[in-house]
């Protein structure tokens, strides 16, 4: 399981690498064949929503991930602590993200962690 990742010490060879870029109203994320093309992949789409505070929030290969966000009625908690985790399935991250999340945000006990974002990258076959 990887909560977070530094993306300078990434390299991709044969898999898809993915990186979120994160801004509380832009989620991206880029799919593309090396860890640099995913990054920027994902900040330039950010950034094309009109953001200016665009950055790499988690990277993860060969995984799934997700991003969970306390909500207070239904509407995002602005001063909440966000989750982002990656590992084998979407459940298994949705689980520990709204443990963690709920863990982190506990102080406030009428914000329940909602899972925002899921998806998964997988490995692409590259016949030599």
């Amino acid at each position: 399981m990887r909560r977070a990742r530094n993306p300078s010490s990434e390299s991709s060879d044969s898999a898809r690498d993915v990186r979120l870029a994160h801004q509380p109203a832009a989620i991206c994320a880029g799919t593309e064949t090396s860890a640099a093309e995913a990054e920027a992949d994902a900040l330039r789409r950010c950034g094309s929503r009109g953001e200016t505070n665009c950055r790499v929030m988690i990277t993860y290969q060969d995984q799934c991930a997700v991003i969970v966000e306390p909500h207070i009625n239904g509407k995002p908690f602005s001063t909440g602590i966000v989750k982002f985790v990656s590992t084998g399935s979407i459940a298994k991250a949705s689980e520990l993200g709204k443990s963690d999340c709920q863990q982190e945000n506990s102080a406030t006990p009428e914000a329940h962690c909602v899972v925002v974002h899921a998806a998964c990258s997988y490995p692409v076959f590259r016949e030599y």
